[in-house]
């Protein structure tokens, strides 16, 4: 800024200074209802859903801890049912820990175990076909 000689330099300054603290005024109060919007429960809610979902490694832990949890609980199902007995309960809880933490520090192996499972699976149920006279193989819906 030069030096101010005049009045006319005088009110100029005092006008550039005027408009620069009303814009500065607007940026505050923009800036003060954005931080805001963004300490609203449902933003930091909405913020933490977004981070957990887009770090792929966070995701991948989720999920592996959902899936053991699901297995410990129909293992504890299975093993305890819905009888009343306190040993029961018990022997019930540990399976339901101990399969969750398994599944949750080997999800590879455990998934490694799953496909193999399901491919198995899949060969076992898939539909016979039977050969025709030619010698090619026809389904059996389109044999009838």
């Amino acid at each position: 800024m030069s030096s101010i000689v005049t009045e006319a330099d005088l009110a100029e300054a005092i006008e550039l200074a005027e408009q620069k603290h009303q814009k500065d005024g607007v940026l505050l109060v923009e800036e003060f209802n954005q931080a805001l919007l963004s300490l609203k429960p449902v933003n930091v809610l909405k913020n933490i859903f977004t981070d957990i979902t887009s770090s792929g490694e966070l995701k991948d832990n989720l999920v592996n801890t959902s899936a053991g949890m699901a297995a410990g609980y129909a293992a504890k199902l299975l093993v305890a049912g819905k009888s009343p007995g306190f040993v029961r309960k018990i022997a019930g809880n540990a399976v339901l820990f101990g399969i969750s933490n398994v599944m949750s520090r080997n999800p590879e192996t455990i998934k490694l175990i799953g496909n193999t499972l399901l491919l198995f699976g899949k060969q076992l149920f898939r539909k016979k076909q039977a050969p025709d006279l030619a010698g090619r193989q026809l389904n059996h819906e389109s044999a009838s």
